[in-house]
């Protein structure tokens, strides 16, 4: 495993101006997977939402990265996978607080064939295995809308971050795809408050920042 390169840092702004319920320092920091496996690209499809996510999730106290998504991809997907290199950090600020940092990892598919453990909350958003050809990946995810499913009872800022999520998988798998940034820019016509930062930071520090406790 290779990390001791630069990666690309995206943050993204959102500063709508609702007022929301919660308001306090919380950050979810989580890891997440970009696999690809003869062209296509394995993500997990999230139907009650409409919602296209690259496999991972929420970091464990103590947890390494790498154990992260190991764990993630058999819970997701039943896939073991081998993470190979750092690729990509997002932060996500919204009215000022910081509220998600992703760290992107390329990974290799090891195995297939285990049997799926999804969480409560994962089998009512009815969360499925999909794969898109790789050089399709993010016009699919410019076409779609994620929403709060109709069950669900949300903070405004999540609400705003799961309409928000196609443009940060998008821009994590930009540098990956040898995408240029304008050609994101074009495929998402963001909300006039959100902006977004892109500069290059070492991929070890990036490690470190993602399995410190918040």
């Amino acid at each position: 495993m290779n990390s001791s390169k630069n990666i690309l840092s995206v943050t993204l702004f959102d500063h709508t101006k609702n007022t929301d319920i919660l308001i306090d320092s919380e950050c979810r920091k989580a890891c997440r997977a970009l696999i690809v496996n003869n062209g296509r690209m394995l993500l997990t499809y999230l139907a009650q939402r409409d919602q296209l996510l690259t496999p991972g999730g929420g970091i464990d106290p103590y947890e390494r990265w790498t154990e992260c998504i190991e764990r993630e991809c058999r819970e997701e997907l039943g896939i073991s996978v081998l993470p190979v290199q750092p690729i990509a950090l997002v932060r996500e600020y919204y009215d000022g607080y910081l509220r998600f940092a992703n760290l992107y990892a390329v990974c290799e598919l090891i195995e297939v064939g285990f049997d799926p453990v999804h969480t409560n909350e994962e089998i009512s958003l009815a969360l499925e295995s999909v794969s898109i050809p790789l050089d399709q990946t993010i016009g699919f995810l410019a076409g779609t809308c994620p929403h709060m499913a109709g069950f669900e009872m949300l903070p405004p800022y999540i609400l705003r971050a799961i309409a928000n999520s196609p443009v940060r998988e998008a821009y994590a798998l930009a540098d990956f795809q040898g995408v240029a940034f304008e050609h994101i820019t074009r495929h998402f016509h963001l909300n006039d408050n959100v902006r977004v930062s892109l500069e290059f930071i070492d991929s070890s520090h990036a490690c470190r920042y993602i399995e410190e406790s918040c």
